[in-house]
């Protein structure tokens, strides 16, 4: 082959190479393209089961370890008032999710030494709780009741806080078995505290608390009511205070610094300022704020609570019944109201259940008689709804009757005679009201609408990798 024939060949070698050479150049230097990630999956997560711990009922408090006197429930698992109260409120998933039950036990006496009624929310377990109200001086009996419905026991620690702060640096510490309820007498961990706050901390599973405070003036009742668990807030609403009772609220500061506390009253018209009742609070103490005068007209009012630092709260209403033989003390009842939340939709009672249920707790015997012979039991209860529609307007169906409400008033409806159903377009908060009168006092009792402890919410759950 001549040479005029074999460049020609050679020039195409190198012209290859060439092109080659120059996209590995182009790749070096060129960005890479990126890879095209796979969708993350996307998965609907939610509970299979929940329990809930329902509170016992009254407890004689110079026998804390004894039976307490047959309480009486209403929930939306189909407990009513011709069954045993529960325990322990339990719901499971099925194909349509897990539908969260609430209830509450109704437990009072008519008579005798710890004349009462109180209706508290069953409970989902809490690591952190707070029981705000009550006092050890003499007269008064505290029992902190702590319900423990897992599989495992459950240690819990006590700290107290009164009037000037943190009472013992060393919280008392107990165990709860699992499945088990135990009953302590305050008084023998915190004594002569006028103004008690409890902040209750347990491993595990967690428990449920709650306090049956009761009061007697030398030999004269003054009382006996249940206390719901709270949690730290900067704004909480309580609702349910009777314009016939001296009212106060409880502060307690959880916090290592003070918080400036002001309170409103709402009522069917407005939300208005409580004189007297803008505070600041010191760190680590608990306050009593007089709610003199806070009523306008003959209907129960809601308290708005709202503070630059979260702290816990509480409501506590007296109402004087007939006076006491040869003394100048009066028959009382009092009642504990704890903070409500907010929902937009909630399963009531009929007011034919409540009067059953009433019926059965006032007119058993009294637990405790007192030196005064007195019969028990009550005359006809009623049932009412409070409604608050706090932070925006709301409109409202309450079994056939239609409210439209608007933002900061408050409204009582009666409830219906049968079970109904309460729905809102906007977040709401309702409080079940039971009045009832015994032979020595009139007597009321409030449930804040709801599973106290459990929120519903839905949300996707994205997983990578």
């Amino acid at each position: 082959m001549s040479l005029r024939h074999r460049l020609p060949a050679a020039a195409g070698l190198l012209a290859a190479l060439a092109a080659i050479v120059g996209a590995a150049a182009a790749d070096r230097w060129a960005p890479p393209v990126a890879a095209e990630a796979p969708a993350p999956a996307v998965y609907s997560a939610s509970p299979a089961s929940v329990a809930l711990a329902c509170p016992p009922g009254v407890l004689n408090p110079f026998d804390a370890a004894a039976p307490a006197a047959p309480a009486s429930a209403w929930t939306t698992t189909g407990i009513g008032a011709d069954d045993e109260a529960p325990r322990v409120l339990e719901a499971h998933a099925d194909d349509g999710g897990l539908d969260v039950p609430s209830g509450f036990v109704l437990a009072g006496q008519g008579g005798g030494e710890l004349l009462g009624l109180s209706a508290t929310s069953c409970a989902s377990a809490s690591l952190d709780q707070w029981v705000v109200g009550g006092s050890t001086t003499v007269g008064d009996d505290l029992l902190l009741v702590l319900s423990n419905s897992a599989q495992t026991a459950s240690i819990v620690s006590v700290t107290g806080y009164g009037a000037t702060g943190l009472i013992d640096e060393t919280p008392q510490q107990v165990t709860v078995p699992a499945g088990q309820t135990l009953t302590v007498l305050v008084a023998g961990w915190f004594p002569d505290e006028e103004r008690l706050a409890l902040n209750i901390a347990a491993d595990g599973a967690g428990v449920v608390a709650w306090a049956q405070y009761s009061s007697l003036d030398g030999e004269t009742p003054r009382g006996a009511s249940w206390i719901s668990p709270t949690r730290p807030l900067d704004r909480q609403v309580i609702g349910g205070l009777d314009p016939r009772g001296r009212a106060s609220v409880r502060i307690a500061v959880p916090g290592a610094d003070p918080a400036h506390v002001a309170v409103s009253v709402i009522d069917g018209d407005s939300t208005r300022p409580v004189p007297g009742a803008d505070v600041d609070v010191d760190a680590s103490t608990v306050l009593d704020i007089p709610m003199g005068g806070i009523a306008s007209g003959p209907d129960p009012v809601a308290l708005l609570i709202e503070s630059d630092a979260p702290v816990v709260a509480s409501a506590s209403v007296v109402l004087e019944g007939e006076q006491w033989p040869e003394a100048d003390a009066r028959w009382a009842s009092r009642g504990h109201l704890g903070p409500v939340t907010a929902s937009t939709e909630a399963a009531l009672p009929g007011s034919a259940q409540i009067s059953r249920l009433v019926a059965a707790q006032l007119d058993a015997p009294a637990l405790r008689a007192t030196a005064v012979d007195t019969p028990s039991g009550a005359g006809p209860s009623r049932a009412r709804l409070l409604l608050i529609a706090d932070e925006a307007p709301a409109r409202v169906a309450l079994g056939d009757e239609r409210i439209e409400m608007s933002a900061g008033t408050a409204r009582v409806l009666d409830l219906p005679e049968e079970d109904s159903s309460l729905t809102s377009d906007a977040p709401i908060r309702a409080v079940l009201l039971i009045d009832a009168d015994a032979a020595t006092a009139p007597l009321q009792a409030t449930w804040p609408v709801g599973a106290l402890g459990v929120s519903a919410r839905s949300a996707p759950v994205r997983v990578d990798g």
